[in-house]
């Protein structure tokens, strides 16, 4: 076994798996000469069964499962080629080590990476710890690689784990991800957009903006923007967000609803998208092309085809899909709820998703509503900022919708 990219096998043919307390530079030694096959190296692991140092327990594929009181210390090392590295593994470049845990009792398992240098000796990576962002040193000069799956004595466990590298892919993977249209040609990248250009942008996501060095965009309804509404941004805010560094799209320009939609004519519903975005280019803002449909559910085509005559590109109310590079209806953009549908603005929701985009490429779009009271209720404040911390830490950028449109459209 080598290691492991998002499940898939790097590092070349002769990867092996040893685990238990042995010599190290032994096991190593004897790898170099292939004198242990893949899963066969020892004998109480000729089976894939685990029973040593008090555990009891499996390898299926990439999972390992264990349970038990350790006697002493346990640990199962993933091999990378015993005398090559990963064509992954380049230095000066940061890789992300994931440890994917299940079952109850598994705060006590760790993971690290190892290397042996050239001339035998071995060298560690960070901390033993779930997570982490590697960096490969710009001077590096070692062979082969080890991930050490370890559990210290008088542990007690019970639960599976499968470790991955993310961001980190050998050419023969990257070679398939391109001719499968996958995440090369569909960057992973996430759009926040907050409908209705609420008050509540200004006062609570625009710090954020700030102070994260992130894209949100707010949807602005340009006659409430006029109308002195205390609960919507005047066009000060408005402008002054801008400026800030906020995008501005395009929300309709007096919240057009499906069913004031079904009961106009194309041109009707045409010019209202067209008001909106002059209205709002009248006052500076380079995001005016840009239209989020205000709840067109149930009209949908006769909304996308007076987007045509007046936008660049239009996102639906929903969807919860990722959208691909081609396989998408640019008037018909898809965004997840994630105010509902499950996810309620919760924070192992929401990075559950982020892993999903970094994992899959594509182009993921997400509608919020600091307008509607589930914001407060559900703290929706507290959740956006842990998933925009949490891409921010896997290296998801969260862009606007014009770096999106650029992206996958124009």
């Amino acid at each position: 076994m080598g290691l492991l990219h998002n499940g898939t096998l790097v590092g070349g043919d002769n990867g092996n798996i040893l685990y238990s307390a042995q010599n190290h530079d032994a096991e190593w030694n004897a790898d170099r000469l292939r004198e242990y096959n893949s899963y066969n190296m020892l004998p109480h692991l000729s089976d894939r069964t685990i029973a040593s140092d008090g555990l009891t327990g499996s390898v299926v594929d990439d999972t390992i499962t264990v349970s038990g009181t350790t006697t002493g210390p346990f640990f199962i090392n993933y091999y990378s080629n015993a005398t090559e590295l990963p064509d992954w593994w380049i230095p000066g470049r940061d890789v992300s080590l994931i440890f994917n845990a299940t079952g109850s009792a598994t705060s006590d398992m760790f993971l690290r990476i190892l290397y042996y240098d050239t001339n035998g000796n071995t060298h560690g990576f960070g901390d033993y710890r779930s997570t982490q962002v590697i960096n490969i040193p710009s001077s590096f000069d070692g062979v082969g690689l080890i991930v050490r799956f370890f559990i210290a004595t008088g542990r007690t466990v019970n639960g599976s784990v499968r470790p991955q590298i993310l961001n980190a892919m050998s050419n023969e993977e990257l070679t398939k991800r391109i001719n499968q249209n996958d995440v090369f040609t569909n960057p992973p990248m996430l759009t926040i957009i907050d409908d209705d250009g609420n008050v509540g942008f200004y006062n609570d996501l625009l710090p954020l903006v700030e102070s994260r060095g992130v894209s949100i965009s707010s949807a602005a309804i340009s006659y409430r923007a006029n109308s002195g509404s205390v609960t919507h941004m005047t066009w000060e805010q408005i402008e002054d967000a801008s400026k800030r560094g906020a995008e501005i799209v395009n929300h309709t320009f007096d919240h057009l609803t499906g069913d004031r939609v079904a009961n106009m004519t194309e041109q009707e519903v045409w010019l209202n998208y067209q008001r909106a975005r002059n209205t709002l280019a009248a006052h500076g803002l380079p995001g005016a092309g840009y239209l989020v449909y205000a709840g067109a559910s149930g009209s949908y085509d006769k909304a996308q085809s007076a987007a045509k005559h007046s936008n660049k590109c239009a996102f639906h109310a929903g969807g919860n899909t990722i959208n691909y590079r081609g396989s998408f209806d640019p008037y018909n953009i898809s965004r997840y709820r994630v105010q509902t549908d499950g996810y309620d603005y919760d924070p192992d929701q929401l990075k559950a998703l982020i892993d999903k985009c970094l994992a899959e490429g594509g182009w993921m779009v997400w509608m919020i509503h600091t307008s509607e009271t589930v914001w407060t209720t559900l703290d929706g404040l507290a959740g956006i900022t842990a998933a925009i911390d949490y891409a921010i830490e896997k290296g998801l950028p969260v862009v606007s919708v014009d770096t999106g449109y650029r992206t996958y459209i124009a």
